[in-house]
């Protein structure tokens, strides 16, 4: 016997072991350069055992049998550069590594089964298994394979490990399983856990009949089987589902997507193209992916593999995650359902998005019905969107967006919820609202005090309940015990005392309650603890710049899940006049970074000229201002957009008249408010364009460090655009350089965007 612990060729060129006299020490050396074994130990009577070693490394060995004290199969071992059928046998022992190449291209081999209870399993120990291991191994035997592959520790399964090999069943727990292991394998039947991802291709082409599959992602094609025999799958994924990972799984019969999985990223495109598309039965096929975080749904991520057999038969519950769905994602889907879950309609990208369905409905929640069926790229579908609601101990008569809600207790609307009806919890409603707004809603703050709102009917109106326009209302308020009578009540920012009557118009009927009595104080010293409307009626009230100091900021997270920080710039009374002439603003917030929506965070100010300039219309007529800044204040939480005063803003323009007047809520920093003084910008320079004063915050800090912005999670500053026309010619906009400075760039260029509001 071979006293070693590994078993190993040198690579694909090794060379083979030379004839050497054994000396009286028992040490075989071989010659300089062999990088195979770096000692072989042996005793005079064991020159068989290393003329079979010789042969095993000339490719003439027959059989292989491991010593039961070798724990490594070294890699390139039984390598084989053109398909080799002479090694028939191998014994792996005690083996738990096969490193890389091992067993590449013998395609008559036989691994020595390890039988318990009746099933051959691949030796049971072996936990690490490399590359290429047993590429084409077996290959020519798979006719009669019955091997099954279950590691009885995780194991971790290389690239190409098995690819065209020769093992019929996967099943037990896995570290990762790499690109190409399985592929165009004999396996049949999955049962696996991966704790990591599963591989590029790793299972395509298989004759898989049944699979369950527990994983970390999905890579590229992992699960692309085209098989007509592959009935059933289920699936658990907490991770990526990538592009193409279950494409042409069209003969399932059964497909179950665990509820628990955690989808994140991108789900791939094209990635469950076809999914039952050729399945005998009308069984439906639910992917809930409601506890998912994916953003986005990728091209034809539910497209059929052949137009003539259209995915049918779906419940696809989406994510309140999804922002947007690409082109062709939803096409020819038949008799299906999809369910949107998020309040705000996401972007759709194309009008193929929704194409040539079939009996498809769309659902959203009930109080964004209107928010669906409008958005660009919804309307082709809008007349088969539904809103959606469950466990309502009564159905509303009006929504969030204050349309007329019919209630119905079918999708196709059918069957409509009559006055007799009782309503119960656990049933689903479906809706459709009236084209003509004709309501608005009750929206106040947790209150320190009672509120009792009422019409001239006695209908009792609760936070949250919608009112007609033209619905007179009275308030009645009563203390809290404990707490003082309300300073001052609001509704809609006009002071309001209990008792008066307030006519609904055209906007939310917002009401708050201030106590200012020097001993309870709402508006909380520290500007951060502050809720968002608190802060608006502060700075209403003329109580911000008592307790709030320029440079104070608040946190918050947009509705696409990125973080930010708005600051305190400015404090002083009268610098916008309010867009619907009631008055004038007494403070100024901004980004202390540059925005980034959904990955985009470089901005043109025009995307092209406009009225035969880049500035021609200036800032007022910009793309900037109303389609970019428009897309990031819808980005806001709705207490950030909700406390935003819309303003108007006089600037430069090329094009009559100058300056040109336009209403704002989100606005760009002019250049004298950044700056100590004009430099670039036609402020004060140009015959009636204003001069803005500098904010208070650059007044204080008034170095270029201080006017330095960055991406989020970024550590370099960046040029950002201002609102301000260039006063030297009719195509560039002021910008601040990176590192702080002044400067100016052509419109239609792209830069930064770090905005402002007023209040």
């Amino acid at each position: 016997m071979i006293g070693r612990t590994n078993v190993g060729g040198g690579g694909k060129s090794a060379p083979k072991l030379q004839d050497k006299s054994i000396t009286a020490s028992g040490t075989y050396i071989p010659d300089a350069g062999y990088d195979g074994f770096s000692k072989i130990t042996a005793s005079f009577n064991e020159s068989e055992e290393l003329s079979n070693l010789r042969k095993l490394i000339d490719g003439t060995a027959t059989t292989l049998t491991i010593p039961s004290n070798v724990t490594k199969v070294k890699a390139y071992l039984c390598w084989q550069s053109s398909s080799s059928t002479t090694l028939v046998a191998v014994d792996l022992g005690s083996v738990t590594t096969i490193e890389r190449d091992a067993f590449y291209n013998n395609q008559a081999i036989e691994i020595k089964e390890e039988e318990v209870d009746g099933v051959k399993y691949f030796p049971r120990g072996v936990s690490n298994i490399g590359d290429y291991a047993f590429y084409y191994a077996g290959y020519n035997k798979r006719s009669k394979n019955v091997m099954v592959l279950h590691p009885t520790a995780p194991a971790t399964i290389g690239q190409y490990a098995f690819q065209y090999g020769n093992i019929a069943k996967v099943k037990g727990t896995y570290q990762s399983i790499g690109n190409y292991a399985f592929q165009n394998c004999n396996v049949n039947e999955t049962d696996i856990t991966v704790n990591g991802l599963i591989g590029n291709y790793a299972f395509q082409a298989c004759p898989i009949t049944k699979a369950k599959v527990d994983c970390k992602g999905l890579g590229s094609y992992a699960l692309n089987i085209s098989n007509t025999n592959f009935k059933s799958l289920t699936l658990k994924v907490s991770g990526a589902i990538n592009s193409n990972a279950l494409d042409n799984c069209q003969y399932l019969e059964e497909f179950t997507l665990d509820e628990s999985s955690v989808i994140t990223g991108t789900l791939g495109n094209y990635a469950f193209r076809g999914l039952g598309a050729r399945r005998s039965g009308t069984n439906t096929l639910k992917l809930d992916f409601s506890k998912s975080t994916f953003t986005t749904i990728g091209s034809y991520a539910f497209y059929p593999s052949s137009t003539s057999y259209p995915m049918h038969n779906m419940q696809i519950i989406l994510p309140n995650s999804v922002v947007t769905v690409n082109s062709n994602a939803f096409q020819y889907l038949k008799d299906s359902i999809i369910e949107f879950t998020s309040e705000k309609a996401p972007t759709i990208s194309a009008t193929s998005t929704f194409g040539n369905l079939t009996n498809v409905y769309v659902l959203c929640p009930a109080n964004s019905i209107n928010d669906y069926r409008t958005k660009p790229n919804f309307t082709t579908i809008a007349a088969n969107i539904r809103g959606k609601a469950t466990e309502l101990a009564t159905l509303p008569e009006l929504n969030a967006e204050g349309y007329e809600l019919t209630w119905y207790h079918d999708m196709a609307l059918t069957n409509p919820v009559t006055a007799d009806d009782v309503i119960s919890e656990t049933e689903t409603y479906y809706c459709t609202a009236a084209e003509t707004k004709v309501g608005y809603l009750i929206k106040y703050s947790e209150l320190n005090c009672k509120i009792h709102i009422t019409d001239k009917n006695g209908n009792v109106y609760l936070n949250g309940f919608g009112v007609r326009l033209g619905t007179e209302l009275t308030l009645n308020v009563t203390a809290n015990e404990g707490t003082p009578y309300p300073y001052t009540l609001t509704v809609n920012g006009v002071t309001f005392n209990a008792g008066d009557t307030y006519t609904v118009g055209e906007a939310d009927v917002s009401i708050t309650a201030i106590y200012w009595d020097n001993v309870n104080v709402p508006l909380n010293p520290n500007f951060a603890e502050n809720s968002w409307e608190m802060i608006k009626l502060g700075c209403q009230l003329g109580l911000a710049s008592q307790l709030w100091n320029i440079g104070d900021s608040k946190p918050f997270i947009s509705k696409s899940g990125k973080n930010y920080t708005l600051r305190i710039a400015d404090m002083t009374a009268g610098r916008y006049n309010l867009a619907d002439g009631s008055g004038t603003t007494n403070g100024v917030l901004e980004f202390v970074e540059c925005y980034n929506l959904n990955g985009t965070t470089s901005w043109t100010i025009n995307s092209s000229s406009k009225e035969g300039y880049y500035t021609g219309g200036g800032y007022a007529m910009s793309d900037m201002a109303n389609k970019w800044l428009v897309d990031i204040f819808n980005d806001l939480p709705d207490d950030i957009q909700a406390a935003i005063s819309e303003i108007t803003l006089n600037e430069y323009s090329y094009t009559s008249p100058s300056p040109r007047l336009g209403n704002h809520k989100l606005f760009l920093p002019a250049e004298t408010e950044m700056f100590d003084a004009r430099h670039y910008s036609a402020e004060g320079y140009k015959s009636g364009c204003p001069k803005y004063a500098q904010f208070g915050y650059y007044a204080e800090n008034n170095t270029n460090a201080a006017r330095i912005k960055k991406n989020i999670g970024s550590t370099s500053g960046r040029y950002y655009w201002l609102r301000s026309p260039f006063s030297g010619d009719d195509s560039s906009f002021c910008v601040v350089n990176s590192n702080g400075s002044y400067s100016y760039g052509h419109a239609g260029y792209t830069s930064g965007v770090a905005p402002c509001f007023a209040i």
